[in-house]
């Protein structure tokens, strides 16, 4: 997406849906921990970071990482524990269920789905003739 954005720039809109998919343990909660991170700035930092590190993924890498990207903590912890994104996680969720989204990643260019995780060129294929 950083690519994307690097070649198109404001000619392309880049939006965010949570879709923690049941078989992850822990994606609902790492879909909640993104969002609490939002609410301090700092959203995309903390994804790529979960996204860096999968395999640490866990109750108390949430705490870890929010503590390395220098949250506030006792707003993070706040957020985190009252489950206070809990539904809009889940929101992202069903739009993508009813949009025929079945696994992660998942695009959509122009209102179509792009499965899987794909090269930028392909993603120009879609965008170059709307531009």
């Amino acid at each position: 997406m950083s690519q994307l954005y690097a070649t198109y720039g404001d000619d392309i809109a880049i939006v965010f849906k949570h879709f923690p998919l049941s078989f992850h343990a822990n994606a609902q909660k790492a879909s909640e921990a993104s969002m609490c991170a939002y609410d301090q700035d700092m959203f995309w930092e903390y994804h790529d970071e979960l996204f860096e590190n999968q395999a640490s993924i866990s109750e108390s890498y949430f705490t870890t990482l929010a503590e390395e990207l220098g949250l506030d903590m006792d707003d993070f912890s706040d957020c985190l524990d009252s489950a206070k994104y809990y539904d809009k996680v889940q929101e992202d969720f069903n739009y993508g269920v009813q949009l025929g989204v079945t696994g992660t990643p998942g695009f959509f260019v122009n209102g179509e789905l792009v499965k899987g995780a794909q090269p930028a060129s392909t993603f120009a294929t879609y965008i170059d003739p709307w531009l």
